[in-house]
């Protein structure tokens, strides 16, 4: 039975081995990071783990890579047919998903070869390469996340100026400065600042954290440190304006008169309902928030310990662990806005009854 585990197990990596376009000895030796010889080549041995922990390693990233392709693919096509989603927040929304869905198209099929063999077969500049990529998308999902937030901020606490400020052009503007900014902060390790390294416990290749001090401290102040607080000050008054104008709802009196002479239909119909709106918006963005810093916090943890690499003492599950969260987070938008919001459940209603109909009649 040992014998048999053990021969599905090498099979298993030496297929995905053949599958490679080249392996570290034929493409350059690169660095990793607490899997590697003095000369800095990877090792070629096979890694101890049971099969059923490869099995269910490789399942999980399989899983999440499916459904990040596939969800934020049924995001981008409900906001594309749905008249109704067309507006300012979900063209954020798509930006949002289209990084996500690049995630699992593109970097995460690394991750899952990685996570079944047990180590880096691509070589140092595939490597690089797929490092910068998972930089440049987990950044622009970050600092959209930070834009959506500031987005709401106006809608809600300034609407009379909001279509104002947030014209057509600044709207491009802001979309193309947030991939920009995330190409530079991606690019910066290959042009020298720091370089990227395949972390074996995390089975991915991504800066070296403990390289370059000052490019980490950079990173965790502009991709983290920045964006964070915004969306903290930005919803904690999202949040304090939706209290205070829910209070002076409940204060209208039933009468015909309303309010100081107001009518009853003005004081519900045009405050509250474009408030009501707003605000289920801003709670279903508000979710799609705090999933994120759920996924993202224990991995930026373990950043933060292999940047002091000697005084990093978790242990190798609890970094694999966070990687497939941090990864998890590109396949839970999609479901968050099915579960909270309403016309995006009905899209995605739509859009599967029409792709089921076309397969019973192409039959």
């Amino acid at each position: 039975m040992k014998r048999m585990k053990f021969i599905f197990k090498r099979s298993l990596q030496n297929f995905l081995l053949a599958m490679t376009l080249c392996n570290a000895s034929s493409c350059g030796s690169f660095e990793t990071v607490n899997s590697s010889t003095d000369d800095g080549e990877s090792l070629p041995s096979l890694d101890d783990r049971h099969i059923a922990v490869i099995v269910i390693q490789s399942g999980v990233m399989a899983v999440i890579m499916l459904l990040s392709v596939l969800g934020n693919s049924l995001v981008l096509a409900a906001i594309y047919r749905d008249g109704q989603l067309k507006n300012t927040a979900s063209v954020y929304v798509a930006n949002l998903a289209i990084a996500d869905f690049l995630n699992g198209a593109l970097a995460m099929p690394f991750i899952l070869t990685c996570s079944t063999v047990g180590r880096w077969p691509f070589g140092a500049f595939i490597c690089s390469f797929v490092g910068a990529l998972t930089t440049l998308f987990c950044s622009v999902s970050v600092f959209t996340l930070g834009t959506i937030a500031i987005d709401r901020y106006l809608a809600i606490l300034h609407p009379l100026q909001y279509n104002a400020v947030m014209t057509r052009s600044k709207i491009i503007f802001s979309i193309a400065l947030t991939w920009l900014h995330a190409v530079v902060l991606s690019a910066l390790p290959i042009m020298g600042w720091s370089t990227y390294a395949y972390i074996d416990m995390e089975y991915i290749c991504t800066a070296d954290w403990g390289g370059t001090l000052s490019y980490t401290l950079t990173v965790f102040a502009i991709d983290l440190g920045f964006p964070v607080t915004t969306m903290f000050f930005c919803y904690y008054h999202v949040l304090k304006t939706a209290r205070k104008h829910s209070r002076q709802v409940a204060s209208c009196q039933v009468g015909p008169a309303g309010v100081n002479g107001c009518p009853r239909e003005r004081c519900f119909c045009q405050s509250w309902r474009r408030l009501k709106s707003e605000m289920k918006a801003a709670i279903t963005l508000l979710a799609v928030i705090g999933t994120f810093l759920f996924c993202w916090l224990p991995h930026v943890v373990t950043m933060v310990c292999l940047s002091r690499p000697h005084n990093c003492h978790f242990p190798d599950a609890v970094f694999a662990i966070t990687t497939w969260l941090a990864m998890a987070n590109s396949a839970c938008n999609p479901l968050i806005y099915g579960i909270l919001n309403r016309q995006f459940r009905q899209a995605f209603r739509d859009i599967l009854c029409v792709w089921k109909a076309r397969r019973l009649f192409s039959r």
